[in-house]
């Protein structure tokens, strides 16, 4: 069976999605105090840092929910960049990623179910396929945005330096 190339096909292009994929499973495996403690220790920067009179408790229920949204718009971001290789399918490419990328959520939090001090949940699987909806309307939103400037301000034209430089200005 042989492997059909692409024209936009980089190697390098799958290193952000293995790292996301790596830091949602480092993240899933965690065990509930861990979890707990990294929380903990980031909202008690937060409160000492900004003075708040925000409860920590509270904080800590933001950021643990902030977490799942950025992790998984990163995975469906960079999802884009490993996965979308052929330009001119991009439905096709869209609805692969959603899958691979729902596969992924419903899999960790899976995994967390084993973990002790961990549980699985629906409402957490609902916020890791929201997470992943943000990241490919960021995705449309960046590429939207590119082609906007691209119509208002042209990309330079690469400039021939023998126009401005011969032969004689460096061999005399």
């Amino acid at each position: 069976m042989e492997i059909r190339k692409y024209k936009h096909h980089n190697k390098r292009n799958i290193l952000p999605f293995g790292i996301v994929c790596i830091l949602i499973t480092l993240f899933s495996v965690m065990t509930g105090n861990n979890v707990l403690l990294m929380a903990y220790s980031v909202a008690g920067a937060i409160v000492a840092l900004t003075g708040t009179a925000v409860p920590i408790g509270v904080i800590v229920d933001i950021l643990v929910n902030i977490i799942h949204y950025v992790l998984f718009a990163l995975l469906s971001l960079s999802a884009y960049g490993a996965f979308n290789s052929c330009r001119r399918k991009k439905l096709r490419a869209t609805v692969v990623i959603i899958f691979i990328c729902s596969i992924g959520a419903c899999m960790s939090e899976l995994i967390q179910a084993l973990i002790p001090g961990r549980s699985c949940s629906a409402g957490k699987i609902l916020q890791n396929l929201v997470g992943i909806l943000i990241g490919i309307i960021l995705h449309y939103l960046c590429i939207f945005i590119k082609k906007l400037f691209d119509n208002i301000i042209p990309p330079a034209q690469p400039v021939k330096l023998s126009r401005f430089l011969s032969k004689e200005d460096f061999f005399e």
